[in-house]
């Protein structure tokens, strides 16, 4: 596929998406700083502290952490699928990985690694756009076959579960019961973070809750792009948390 095909062909998408497209009732429109100020309540500190001081006693703070991660992945995962996005990327993440250029990527994805606290967020981007690019798929689905979709709001449930504790201990235990995650569990959690903060920001620039001065392309499938990318590095994350 030449570059013009893929030009074609995601303008088709697009098309499609929006055709498909269910009625989006569940967000105003946010100004730019609104969706980064979601994106950087994941950052303060939790990503740096959880790599590299885990023997601290810090469970409350690793919750909060659990939590902002888990309302990103929400709130990304609501909009996704409200706009057709999730249907588009379930059914065309191949061609769109096979084609897809660095450059495709808006350049307000590095904002908002920034705001997530990354130290060098366009090596970030690099880096994550390139493991889904020479992958030429998102991660293998599980035994059962789940869709994107499933396996995200699966994806969900579990942070949602070790925020509030049912992950890793009983609610009527007393806080120093709690057993930590281990490294490769934050390592994981933090690539979710990552991927959510890309998914966020692009499909919420592609629903037109985002308000930003910027190319047709990048409103549209810039953001489809991007979006690829960013669930690509969730479900990564997904099998960090696993131990996989």
């Amino acid at each position: 596929m030449d570059r013009k095909q893929f030009i074609e062909l995601m303008e088709y998408l697009e098309h499609k998406r929006m055709s498909s497209a269910r009625r989006f009732r569940s967000y105003r429109p946010f100004e730019i700083e609104g969706i980064f100020q979601v994106i950087a309540e994941m950052s303060p500190g939790y990503m740096q502290h959880s790599r590299w001081e885990l023997d601290r006693d810090v469970r409350d703070e690793d919750e909060n952490y659990i939590m902002s991660v888990y309302r990103a992945l929400r709130t990304s995962n609501d909009i996704a699928e409200e706009i057709g996005m999730l249907d588009l990327i379930e059914e065309y993440e191949e061609l769109i990985i096979s084609g897809m250029e660095i450059e495709d990527i808006p350049s307000h994805d590095i904002i908002a690694l920034e705001q997530l606290g990354e130290s060098n967020p366009k090596g970030a981007l690099l880096a994550a756009y390139l493991n889904v690019k020479q992958r030429g798929k998102l991660s293998e689905k599980n035994c059962n076959e789940l869709t994107i979709e499933q396996r995200l709001r699966s994806l969900e449930k579990k942070l949602r579960d070790a925020g509030e504790g049912g992950d890793t201990h009983s609610k009527d235990k007393k806080s120093a019961d709690k057993p930590r995650p281990k490294r490769r569990w934050f390592k994981g959690l933090g690539k979710v973070a990552q991927g959510s903060a890309l998914t966020l920001a692009d499909v919420a620039l592609a629903a037109g809750v985002l308000v930003l001065p910027v190319d047709p392309s990048t409103q549209t499938w810039g953001a489809i792009v991007s979006s690829v990318t960013g669930v690509g590095t969730a479900l990564d994350g997904m099998g960090e948390l696993r131990g996989e």
